[in-house]
């Protein structure tokens, strides 16, 4: 067990959780600041009350825990240079990292951050070439358990978002991977598990390779647990086939979904 979490209050959420070693896991709500508190509970920044352990003790302030795992959210501007002479010393002296400066090099090479980079006397990166340089600090951090919020952020391309989601869940460079999910979709098949905080309050650990949702496009009396209201009302698949197969003779719209298409479905129609 990599992290282990008991009666974390988030909101009106209560949180019990354990991450494992060897794991990539997608934390995912409709409201991404929530995101954005629970990672923040998880790296160590905010004060969890022994809610939140790391070998027995809390993470926060915890200078065991932060000796292996760093937190980046790629929303954010981290560099404002290119220049790897400058952001070696600075991060080996200053933050006493281990940063490798040729890994960053060819990162930043493979997703053409120079051409996603107006450079006057300051560097001025686009909002995909802010992503990109972001994640080619990560990739040449040495460092084996990593917790990044907005992986994907601001990319469109395919060729890009697959170059990093491929990487960011390596398992033979990485032990822990636990990601803020800014686009459920483009991580299809490549996370272990999803946890969702739902409209209802509740937490669910799922697995993708198991675990469904059924889709409605209006209440019906068959409906149990709804998870997420809007345009559609969504459950989990806990239907049997017989149920199923009395929902298309009663004419009743549902659609079963993955967890990859949960988004599609929060904010459009059936």
């Amino acid at each position: 067990m990599y992290l282990d979490i008991k009666n974390l209050k988030l909101n009106k959420y209560q949180i019990n959780l354990q991450f494992n070693n060897n794991e990539v896991v997608g934390i995912f709500s409709k409201d991404k600041n929530l995101v954005k508190e629970f990672l923040d509970f998880l790296s160590g920044i905010n004060p969890t009350n022994n809610k939140c352990l790391y070998q027995g003790l809390d993470v926060f302030n915890n200078k065991e825990y932060f000796k292996d795992r760093i937190y980046m959210d790629f929303s954010r501007k981290y560099l404002s240079t290119l220049k790897v002479k400058y952001l070696e010393e600075r991060l080996t002296n200053k933050y006493k990292l281990n940063f490798n400066k040729e890994i960053f090099l060819k990162v930043s090479k493979d997703l053409d951050v120079r051409g996603e980079t107006e450079i006057t006397y300051i560097y001025k990166f686009s909002k995909s070439g802010n992503t990109f340089v972001n994640f080619a600090l990560l990739s040449a951090i040495d460092k084996r358990n990593i917790i990044i919020n907005n992986p994907t952020i601001n990319l469109n391309m395919v060729t890009d978002i697959e170059y990093i989601t491929e990487k960011i869940v390596n398992k033979a460079k990485y032990n822990s991977v636990i990601l803020g999910i800014d686009n459920l979709r483009v991580f299809n098949y490549l996370l272990d598990r999803v946890i969702i905080f739902t409209d209802t309050y509740e937490i669910l650990d799922i697995n993708p390779f198991e675990d469904s949702f059924i889709v409605f496009n209006e209440e019906n009396r068959y409906i149990r647990n709804v998870l997420f209201k809007g345009p559609n009302l969504i459950t989990l698949n806990h239907y049997s086939k017989d149920e199923l197969k009395l929902f298309s003779k009663e004419r009743i719209d549902y659609k079963k979904i993955s967890i990859y298409e949960l988004e599609s479905y929060l904010h459009g129609a059936l």
